[in-house]
């Protein structure tokens, strides 16, 4: 279970961190926000985990959160007043359009291992169970 949190849930949580960054961004409350957005996305997390108590069944819902979370940040970051591509490409700030694709490709490629009903390796029981001394 333990994996989990860790393989999805802390992505998960960092989008979160992204998305109350953006939110509060014209409130001048970001730097508040953005540490506060994180703890409410692990609590989140983890009461989640705490519930549902499946591995497989909590990695592919988390799996979907991320898939849908990272282009809703390259969205609201966008509807929040961010720089477009054109304009960002123009002042020489390339690594905007970069942070973009990479997030709408990432999630692309979450939504679709969700669907496909792929998951990410996660540790066998072999490599998680301690060695025993012999």
């Amino acid at each position: 279970l333990g994996m989990g949190i860790a393989t999805y849930g802390i992505p998960l949580a960092l989008l979160g961190a992204s998305l109350a960054f953006f939110l509060a961004y014209g409130t001048g409350g970001a730097s508040f926000w953005t540490p506060v957005g994180f703890l409410i996305a692990s609590a989140g997390v983890l009461g989640y985990a705490a519930w549902v108590r499946d591995p497989e069944r909590l990695n592919r819902h988390f799996l979907f959160a991320c898939g849908i979370a990272c282009p809703a940040v390259v969205l609201l970051r966008l509807a929040t007043g961010g720089a477009g591509w054109f304009e960002a490409l123009a002042a020489g700030q390339s690594i905007i359009v970069t942070v973009d694709l990479l997030l709408l490709l990432g999630g692309a490629a979450m939504l679709y291992r969700h669907r496909a009903g792929a998951l990410a390796p996660l540790a066998s029981e072999a490599e998680a169970a301690p060695v025993s001394a012999g």
